[in-house]
């Protein structure tokens, strides 16, 4: 707890030391996840402050940021295994996200956690659209996902990866043809990277624990399928 305090003192006094020294250049984002067009209208060199989580904002670029997420190095060879895999199959890439959002009681209070019942009607979703589906789970807890995660089709469980590696989760994740994502933006990164033209992508209706913020926000696009 100690700890926590400190680092969130720390980041207010943070985050009023470049308030001050930007002045007129400090932007900060009006509603969290709302989409905002007046930001193209600021001049340069501005400070930023907020989640800006939007596709809105870098839509006009989609093809040159998916050309630049791309590894300097390649995977390693489990990870190359498990892309071979996923790119000659239906791949459906699943993302249980807990870690904080479980063990964090402020975390969990403004995220929570996208119960079983999501997933499992995300599957049947998947699956009425996708023939011969095969379902790759991904979760920083996969010993509580292979536990309770009961998919009735074809299914991998994906674990080998460590934080240090986490990076290749991501990309296997993009190389799936379709999406069942997390209120997270680890999977929500990897469902809009994935170049599939035809894919489908099942995201929550309901992606933060406090209300108020679900009834207005530009999170999940247009194109991807909330339930």
């Amino acid at each position: 707890k100690e700890t926590t305090l400190l680092d969130k003192l720390k980041t207010k006094v943070l985050f009023k030391t470049i308030k001050k020294s930007f002045s007129s250049k400090y932007f900060p984002e009006k509603e969290p996840c709302v989409y905002d067009c007046s930001i193209f209208n600021v001049e340069k060199d501005v400070y930023l402050h907020g989640y800006w989580q939007s596709e809105e904002y870098f839509k006009g670029i989609s093809n040159i940021l998916k050309e630049d997420f791309t590894l300097k190095n390649p995977l390693s060879k489990k990870s190359k295994e498990i892309a071979d895999m996923i790119c000659s199959s239906d791949s459906v890439s699943v993302h249980v996200r807990r870690g904080d959002y479980v063990s964090n009681p402020q975390t969990n209070k403004v995220h929570g956690t996208c119960d079983l019942s999501y997933y499992l009607k995300a599957v049947e979703i998947i699956a009425s659209h996708v023939n011969n589906s095969h379902f790759y789970v991904f979760s920083d807890d996969p010993d509580w996902t292979k536990d309770n995660l009961q998919i009735d089709f074809p299914v991998t469980f994906i674990n080998h990866n460590d934080v240090s590696k986490d990076y290749e989760a991501l990309i296997l994740m993009s190389l799936c043809k379709h999406q069942i994502i997390a209120n997270s933006s680890f999977s929500w990164w990897g469902a809009w990277l994935n170049k599939n033209d035809k894919k489908t992508v099942v995201a929550p209706e309901r992606w933060f624990a406090i209300e108020e913020r679900n009834k207005k926000n530009d999170i999940v696009p247009a194109t991807w399928t909330k339930t």
